[in-house]
């Protein structure tokens, strides 16, 4: 007899498996990807001045861990939500939440160029929590030339 769960089943077990408090974070990012995605083609990065300010303290292992749970959520709904979100999208969503929440986190965003002599640009966005990558991996994210930050 085959255990193995059939993949919409899987997807089922995953969200049965979700805590009230991670039912919330996935409800709200649901709910802001395409706020924020709006308001970025709208008004562009000026609408999200907040979340350029340098993190000045590191963030409590128990603060990092919510961090992490929060990101999942923000990951989950835009992967399997009605709105697929860009990584500056979700990355914005994310640490909107995490700085309304009091978690210090840091928005980043660099720059590549992919190719041999027909060179491409690409852009991507993540945020940090002190040294930890929290939507995407060390080793995605060490592709990129990270922007410098200008004190004002």
């Amino acid at each position: 007899m085959n255990t193995a769960l059939p993949p919409w089943r899987r997807k089922f077990a995953r969200l049965a498996g979700l805590e009230a408090r991670d039912w919330r974070y996935l409800a709200l990012a649901l709910l802001h990807l395409p706020r924020v995605s709006r308001a970025l083609g709208d008004r562009g990065l000026a609408a999200f001045p907040e979340l350029f300010t340098p993190a000045r303290e590191l963030p409590s292992p128990a603060q990092l861990a919510v961090a992490r749970r929060i990101a999942g959520m923000v990951d989950l709904a835009a992967a399997r939500g009605p709105w697929r979100a860009t990584c500056l999208v979700r990355s914005l969503v994310l640490a909107r939440f995490l700085r309304a929440r009091g978690i210090p986190c840091q928005l980043e965003m660099g720059s590549r160029l992919d190719g041999d002599g027909d060179a491409r640009f690409s852009a991507h966005a993540w945020v940090r929590c002190g040294d930890t990558v929290l939507n995407d991996g060390v080793a995605n994210t060490r592709r990129y030339q990270a922007f410098q930050r200008r004190e004002p």
